[in-house]
């Protein structure tokens, strides 16, 4: 549990018809005239009456050890109309909100609940100032997490009678995990808008996930029949979201749990449907009814394998429930890349050399680990994985992708499991190994790789 150092003291004008146990609930918040507030079955309500609705939070104190930019976190449920704002003032003078001093988001106005993750852009914090909505309406808020610079939990304000709802499992996918390779850093990070799944992976100044939409990014996904006749994508559980997600704030995927301690991240996703039902793909009609799905992701991902620090253990595990399919294909791990890593190579395992493949437009797909480069080969990323998998399933195989509108490679490794009776319910394990640094350093850990794991090829 991390440590909140940051304490904030809250001041609040009571509405005189609340009860006393209700007052004591609510004692700390201030509400603009164009709201109320009060504890309705449990749950901390704002009553919007106006158009302009805010909350008021009165820090007393030094905050200047406290070091920015800060980031806050709320868990809400609105049904209202308009923008949201984040106010801050400064440790000197808590009560001086100003126009310079905000923050803007887009909030979803659909009664569910959703976290919202705001950077505050300042390097002290006094007050803070929550603008939910913009018109008349109800919001519930539940829990305000507040993280100081290096994401360091602050605080974490629980503001409902029993803490965050049940229905939503978590409060934040926002998660780094880091390890050291050649005098830099090779950083990892998540996020809540995609549902946990990764976002960036960075090392020696350079990007290596072109993430844009809810689709492009390092993450997993599987593929399904349904029990009749495969169709590319119209039954197709995504880590990361649905299609309809694109490039905005929120997922349809949900994070059900998140771990990130040192070098290591675990993370559970109960996983979307790329398309909605009513959406086709290929001129094929989804074959999902709902947006999301029953498949369970889990990931562990550890950076640093052994002695090699530059080789990321990634370990997937899909829990199958019980429906009808004789084929799934999983697409165990996924790698959306910058169009600059635009020379492809294979490691050939009986001479361990490299081997430059076609980079033309289209996919292709292979049996043999493929290596993305730059043009300089400065930074490259290799995928491999080990020919026995938990539970005795096919060898796996490796598409690489070049699409040049998009301005984006893509590099995945995938499984096909079939059964003429029915693909049985339960959890189907994969484990890869993600090699990173320039291309030399990802051919001595693939090589290395090749001699642990498949000795006889």
């Amino acid at each position: 549990m991390r440590q909140a150092f940051l304490i904030i003291y809250i001041f609040a004008v009571i509405a005189a018809a609340l009860n006393a146990e209700e007052s004591r609930a609510l004692s700390g918040w201030m509400p603009s005239k164009d709201c109320s507030l009060e504890m309705r079955g449990g749950e901390f309500v704002v009553t919007s009456t106006g158009i302009d609705p805010y909350l008021v939070a009165l820090q007393a104190g030094d905050l200047s050890k406290a070091k920015g930019p800060f980031t806050v976190e709320l868990l809400m449920a609105l049904k209202s109309k308009g923008r949201a704002q984040i106010y801050w003032s400064p440790p000197e003078n808590a009560h001086a909100f100003s126009a310079g001093s905000v923050a803007t988001f887009d909030v979803l106005h659909d009664g569910e609940w959703h976290v919202y993750s705001v950077k505050l852009d300042t390097t002290a914090l006094g007050g803070l100032r929550i603008d939910p909505s913009t018109a008349p309406g109800e919001i519930r808020i539940a829990t305000v997490l507040i993280s100081d610079g290096a994401g360091k939990l602050l605080k974490e304000w629980n503001l409902g009678a029993g803490g965050p709802p049940k229905e939503f499992p978590n409060a934040s996918g926002n998660a780094q995990i880091r390890g050291t390779f050649k005098d830099s850093e090779i950083v990892i990070t998540t996020t809540q808008r995609l549902a946990g799944a990764i976002h960036s992976l960075t090392w020696n100044g350079k990007e290596f996930v072109n993430s844009v939409d809810h689709g492009r990014q390092l993450q997993s996904a599987s593929n399904f029949d349904c029990g009749t006749r495969m169709t590319g994508e119209t039954y197709n559980p995504t880590e990361a979201g649905s299609r309809d997600d694109g490039a905005g704030p929120f997922s349809s995927s949900r994070l059900l749990g998140i771990s990130a301690v040192g070098a290591e991240l675990k993370t559970t996703t109960q996983m979307a449907f790329w398309l909605k039902p009513g959406e086709n793909s290929g001129g094929e009609l989804a074959k999902n009814t709902t947006v999301l799905s029953q498949h369970l992701l889990s990931k562990r991902v550890h950076i640093g394998h052994k002695e090699l620090g530059n080789v990321i253990e990634y370990e997937v595990t899909f829990k199958l429930p019980d429906e009808h399919h004789n084929h799934g294909i999983f697409e165990a791990l996924t790698g959306y890349m910058p169009f600059e890593f635009g020379l492809f190579f294979t490691l050939d395992p009986a001479t361990r050399e490299l081997k430059p493949i076609s980079n033309g437009d289209g996919q292709h797909e292979q049996a043999l680990p493929l290596i993305f480069s730059t043009t300089e080969k400065g930074h490259a990323m290799g995928i491999f994985a080990p020919d026995q998998q938990p539970g005795g399933l096919e060898k796996p195989s490796y598409g690489r992708f070049k699409f040049v509108d998009e301005k984006v490679v893509k590099w995945n490794c995938v499984y096909r499991e079939r059964d003429t009776a029915r693909l049985k319910p339960g959890d189907l394990n994969f484990r890869m190994y993600v090699a990173l640094g320039s291309l030399d350093d990802v051919k001595t850990s693939m090589e290395a790789l090749f001699k642990e794991f498949e000795p006889g090829r």
